[in-house]
């Protein structure tokens, strides 16, 4: 969790879930499970940036193609790993894709 202190634009858990269709549950749910990393004001209220509103509708996206939660996870880890994972994104069995989805 981190203290939100920027000057760039931010808006309330209830702001976001009504700009991308996603409950303020599955939001808090996604910040629990590691999926988001979402600032709090000094009285603790989450306070959700521009491109924490973009890797909402990123995830949103993925659970679109019926990704699995537990997948969504492993994909944001290795992309936080950077480059050298590029491989290991590919479950065993399935063929290589031929595009990488870039991280938001």
């Amino acid at each position: 969790m981190t203290v939100t202190t920027a000057t760039e634009p931010t808006f309330a858990i209830a702001d976001v879930a009504e700009r991308t269709g996603v409950s303020a549950h599955a939001l808090r749910y996604y910040e629990r499970i590691g999926l988001l990393d979402v600032g709090r004001q000094g009285s603790g209220h989450r306070r959700y940036t521009d491109s924490d509103v973009g890797r909402v509708v990123f995830i949103t996206r993925l659970r679109a193609t019926a990704m699995p939660i537990r997948e969504i996870q492993r994909y944001f880890a290795l992309v936080a790993l950077g480059p050298s994972t590029a491989g290991a994104a590919c479950p065993a069995g399935s063929p290589p894709s031929r595009g990488a989805i870039p991280a938001p």
